[in-house]
């Protein structure tokens, strides 16, 4: 009897001071990343995780804000890179290792503040890692998954109505 390994990531949040960054990258002002010492541990923790995961993967699943996006409440204070598209080329660096171990690659979404309007920072991470296509969409904002028999409903932000409109009711 084989097993099926389901490897689920959700909020790395590349991008931020205190997410996840890759330790060699180069920042869209040209600068070299200077990992803080949180940043620093996360990296160490990310090291030793990928060393204790299986060598194969069947499926992982991004989960929603694997970036940080722009962060315009707080006007971009707390970021490691102001520019989305090299926090989406960080997040494809740190991730694509992991990814190339995986059988497939699945995605959905995040909040909108830091998966952009429509989703299109995740929906780049996702095509950086050949994530699979569903509905047309490499980021989906909603994923229904039957793997194994089992059936995975999975959102990063839903609300349980969307599925059973009548729960308000009841």
């Amino acid at each position: 009897m084989s097993t099926t390994t389901v490897l689920v990531l959700s909020d790395l949040h590349v991008g931020s001071a205190y997410g996840l960054m890759p330790t060699d990258f180069k920042l869209s002002t040209g600068a070299e990343c200077n990992l803080n010492r949180g940043q620093e541990y996360l990296q160490r923790c990310w090291q030793h995780a990928l060393l204790q995961l299986p060598k194969r993967v069947d499926y992982l699943i991004l989960n929603g804000d694997v970036v940080e996006g722009q962060s315009l409440k707080d006007e971009g204070r707390g970021l490691s890179e102001i520019d989305p598209g090299f926090q989406v080329r960080a997040a494809i660096q740190l991730l694509k290792p992991l990814a190339k171990r995986c059988k497939q690659v699945w995605a959905t979404r995040g909040s909108q503040y830091h998966a952009g309007i429509g989703g299109g920072y995740e929906e780049a991470v996702a095509e950086g890692l050949d994530a699979q296509s569903f509905s047309g969409w490499k980021a989906t904002p909603w994923l229904r998954l039957e793997i194994g028999g089992l059936l995975f409903d999975i959102s990063h932000r839903q609300s349980i109505t969307i599925a059973y409109r009548s729960m308000p009711l009841e």
